[in-house]
């Protein structure tokens, strides 16, 4: 049985078309809204695409499969690949700024 994966867990996917990088992301569900006319198209041309993957694993090989039957024909064809995001930097608390000291003109 697959493992589902943790809804709210973000997943960055790499883009590239035309020599562009482009990253994404996005949660599983948000992915799967945003790349779902390319899974839709893909599973018209090849009916092995699953148009609702349960993992990240599944969504990024039928991804990979409705771009290969969208473009069958394309010479620079878009390819993803799974990135790891990463994990954000710690911020460090930071004094307020000092007050400027500052002399009012004699007519306020």
């Amino acid at each position: 049985m697959p493992r589902i994966s943790n809804p709210a867990q973000v997943f960055s996917i790499k883009q590239t078309r035309k020599g562009r990088e482009t990253i994404i992301s996005k949660t599983l569900p948000e992915l799967i809204e945003y790349f779902g006319y390319t899974l839709e198209i893909g599973a018209s041309y090849d009916k092995k695409v699953n148009r609702n993957p349960k993992n990240i694993q599944a969504f990024m090989t039928n991804l990979q499969r409705a771009y290969d039957a969208k473009e069958a024909c394309c010479y620079e064809r878009t390819s993803v690949e799974l990135v790891e995001t990463p994990a954000p930097a710690a911020v460090a608390p930071q004094a307020a700024p000092a007050k400027p000291n500052i002399v009012q003109p004699y007519w306020c």
